[in-house]
């Protein structure tokens, strides 16, 4: 199935998932996607999204006790559907999860795959700095950093330079997509995001040395910018074994890319500083009952809300509609 395919249906079902999800089940709505899309890929994208109550009924049997990866493992079943009349949808959340996980097996099936990952791969990564270019401050490249702190051995993407703050931000789009899989156990989620998020921590630390050696008084902010949530803070919670260690004196912090696009706008509009978020969220994460406050939590309060939709998501967004719109118009 064409990635841009999987994606218009995928935004349909989420549009109605906020207004009225019986609307993708009706008959004729099934025949009018297939007007649009072909018969072929609804057919697979429906088989994805409706699954019978006995396929749900054995993948709930037996969880295993380490699989603390996904917060519902409904995920797995959008719908579930027990009859020809009757059917269950458990939410807007399991849709996504479920979308966000199909979108990768489509990547990795695509003839050509190798090309179409590094192509994503490539694209984020210029993705998150177009983003942080809007905050106006000074965005140091790898090549840049290297040059400004006189960094040896392996370096981060960017730096963002603030006064005396210094960010620094590795993007990591690998450690969610392609060869994470759905379910799995604490040792199997270790194993693949070794390469990837534990690869991100050691880069950071490292950097981290050059830029005290180069600044003694900077406050340095480490994070990892990441393509989905991992509903972790920071990378000590992927890679200890004692909760102990989940409020970690130097830690390296993990974001979304959906999260740092907040956090640039609550910037862009002046209603915070780029570092001064994280300086906040380590100050109310010493306080006992934070510990295990989120990035993304923060984002939630005074000063750091901001309209569910920024601007520039709505310019990078309309040609994709406009296509749609189009698509459908032809029919």
């Amino acid at each position: 199935m064409p990635p841009a395919d999987f994606l218009g249906m995928a935004m349909l079902f989420r549009k109605h998932a906020l207004e009225d999800i019986s609307r993708v089940i009706e008959p004729n709505y099934r025949i009018g996607m297939c007007a649009i899309f072909g018969k072929e890929a609804v057919e697979k994208f429906y088989a994805t999204m409706l699954v019978p109550r006995e396929v749900t009924a054995e993948e709930m049997h037996e969880i295993d006790a380490d699989e603390w990866f996904q917060p519902n493992l409904l995920y797995r079943s959008p719908f579930t559907v027990v009859d020809a009349k009757t059917w269950f949808f458990w939410g807007r959340c399991c849709l996504d999860r479920n979308l966000g996980f199909s979108l990768s097996d489509v990547i990795g099936r695509s003839e050509n795959n190798g090309h179409l990952r590094k192509t994503f791969e490539t694209m984020f990564e210029a993705y998150v700095a177009g983003s942080l270019g809007r905050t106006g401050l000074e965005i140091l490249n790898e090549w840049q950093i290297k040059s400004r702190f006189a960094v040896e051995g392996r370096c981060c993407d960017f730096a963002v330079v603030d006064g005396n703050s210094v960010v620094l931000l590795e993007v990591k789009n690998k450690a969610l997509t392609h060869t994470l899989p759905a379910t799995g156990t604490a040792h199997s989620y270790q194993s693949k995001l070794k390469a990837t998020v534990k690869k991100a921590d050691e880069q950071l630390r490292n950097v981290e040395i050059f830029v005290r050696l180069a600044c003694p008084n900077a406050t340095v902010h480490k994070v990892v910018i990441t393509y989905g949530d991992l509903f972790a803070a920071e990378t000590d919670q992927l890679f200890t074994t004692s909760t102990d260690h989940f409020d970690s004196d130097n830690p390296v912090y993990i974001l979304s890319v959906d999260h740092l696009d907040q956090l640039v706008e609550a910037v862009r509009l002046n209603q915070c500083r780029f570092p001064t978020f994280f300086e906040d969220y380590t100050t109310r994460r010493k306080v006992p009952e934070k510990r295990l406050l989120l990035l993304s939590e923060l984002l939630n309060e005074v000063p750091y809300q901001v309209p569910p939709l920024p601007k520039h998501l709505l310019e990078i967004y309309s040609p994709f509609y406009e296509s749609l719109m189009e698509r459908a118009l032809s029919v």
